[in-house]
């Protein structure tokens, strides 16, 4: 996250992507630290992760996973579900991304405590005079012009929260992080809403 400004993340060198490490792993909930156990979290074992069957390494399209946990999370404090949208963001929207993921770049400053900063949504047009036919219908982009403050390597698959609704998800951007007038680019949620809820009660 650039710059330094119920949230989980997996085991290992660096928070788990929407779209990779199907294997076993564990899912840390109510975490704000990397740094042991906190008051309110909770460690629970992934059973199994469904990847969106038309996800593209190449173009990052359909970039989401759902996970299913070995057990219900005990909801608390630190650990409520978020709410899907209802209808797709408007452009010009305020919202928060946050994630675990390098404060500097390109070299890699990974922080323990979670980050997080306010973006606003950009109109897939403006988007498009930056990303032209990179940028795909079930991509959303936000950022902040002439800022360098965004997404970075290690918040994929962090959440973009706009007045408390899930709208996005971190995918890719540009590298270096935090080119002045580049966006992030998200996974669009309102796009996926369908194969969610269908995944969710298979």
């Amino acid at each position: 996250m650039l710059p330094l400004a119920a949230t989980a993340a997996a085991d290992g060198s660096c928070p788990l992507g929407p779209a990779d490490r199907r294997g076993s792993y564990n899912v840390h909930l109510g975490k704000h630290s990397l740094n042991g156990r906190e008051r309110g979290s909770q460690v629970i074992q992934a059973t199994q992760s469904y990847r969106h069957p038309q996800y593209s390494t190449v173009t990052h399209v359909n970039d989401l996973m759902l996970i299913k946990l070995q057990r219900p999370a005990r909801l608390g404090t630190n650990i409520r579900p978020i709410t899907l949208p209802s209808k797709c963001v408007s452009p010009g929207t305020s919202c928060t991304v946050s994630g675990w993921g390098t404060t500097t770049s390109p070299d890699a400053t990974y922080p323990q405590e979670l980050q997080c900063t306010n973006v606003s949504i950009i109109s897939t047009a403006d988007c498009k005079k930056v990303y032209q036919d990179l940028l795909k219908e079930s991509m959303l982009c936000a950022g902040i012009p002439n800022s360098k403050t965004n997404a970075c390597n290690g918040d994929s698959g962090g959440p973009l929260v706009c007045g408390g609704v899930l709208q996005g998800l971190v995918s890719w951007g540009t590298f270096p992080c935090g080119q002045p007038n580049d966006p992030g680019v998200y996974t669009e949620v309102c796009k996926f809403i369908p194969w969610i809820r269908k995944t969710m009660r298979s």
